[in-house]
């Protein structure tokens, strides 16, 4: 079951969570507030009917104040079995690294697993 969709817009990525536990963030977040747009897809984790919560994000570029409003999404999310898809264009290094510093802080806090797919 749906619980959140939210279309993409020019500085908002786009966003879908079902009740199953999965959790799409795709796009761009150039938010110069990003607080209130991430802290609604959190108030909606308790809606999520499952134990395993599988987040994966495919971001173009995102912003420094939306960095820290995804890492707060992050450990919010550590209440859950969940496992991160990082999503990067092939070649990204920049997206790639940005991942990888997620996932060096998110391990250290709950073992949270990432995997990283190349497109």
């Amino acid at each position: 079951m749906k619980i959140l969709n939210i279309q993409a817009a020019d500085k908002t990525p786009s966003v879908y969570l079902d009740s199953e536990g999965q959790l799409n963030i795709e796009g761009i977040s150039i938010i110069e507030h990003p607080e209130p747009f991430f802290e609604h897809i959190v108030e909606n984790f308790d809606h999520i009917d499952s134990e395993d919560f599988v987040i994966t994000f495919k971001f173009e570029y995102f912003n420094t104040a939306s960095a820290r409003s995804i890492m707060k999404l992050l450990k919010a999310a550590a209440d859950f079995n969940t496992t991160v898809v990082w999503v990067y264009e092939e070649g990204d290094d920049d997206m790639l690294e940005a991942g990888q510093d997620y996932q060096e802080i998110m391990y250290k806090l709950a073992k949270m697993p990432f995997k990283f797919v190349a497109e």
